[in-house]
């Protein structure tokens, strides 16, 4: 899949995808790489206003068909929003069984025990201790099974109940 991506082969591989906008701290990703070893890469994939500028340890590509393609490539995804609603991507990241670091919004609330943990504001040297963090702790069963609970028809069930509740207060 990295050779498919052209990504390095014999590095770690920190992935994002989703829009490159000043909200998800692209540039603040971007510059975690220098608080990480030099064996560790990162690539962002999407589109947007804050398109990130590449280098020899950042990649950068358009959207892609498959994102897990993407996420199978990577050894952890970060996530470093200001705010999210539901985070696609980092539900998307565990999904494929990659070790996830995130500050703590949208979903990622329900397992911040259990992923590399970014504190709010995510500065580039907090970004990368919540890389290592990620890596360190690896999947485990908690983060598994909550993924089971993140079907399409579970999702469409508690929006049906917030607009009843919403139209019935």
């Amino acid at each position: 899949v990295r050779r498919k991506l052209g990504l390095p082969l014999d590095k770690w591989l920190v992935g994002y995808v989703g829009r490159f906008s000043p909200e998800k701290r692209i540039r603040s990703i971007v510059q975690s790489v220098e608080h990480l070893p030099p064996d560790w890469s990162i690539v962002l994939v999407g589109r947007g206003s804050d398109r990130p500028i590449a280098s020899d340890r950042v990649f950068v590509r358009d959207a892609v068909e498959h994102v897990g393609d993407v996420w199978k490539a990577c050894s952890v995804g970060v996530v470093a929003s200001d705010s999210e609603g539901y985070c696609l991507s980092a539900v998307e990241c565990l999904a494929a069984g990659v070790p996830l670091a995130s500050t703590p919004v949208g979903a990622v609330r329900d397992v911040w025990d259990h992923v590399g943990q970014i504190e709010q504001p995510a500065e580039p040297q907090a970004i990368a201790a919540g890389i290592a963090q990620a890596r360190s702790r690896g999947i485990c069963g908690e983060l598994s099974a909550w993924i089971d609970t993140q079907s399409a028809a579970r999702m469409a069930a508690d929006w049906e109940g917030w607009l009843r509740e919403i139209a019935n207060p």
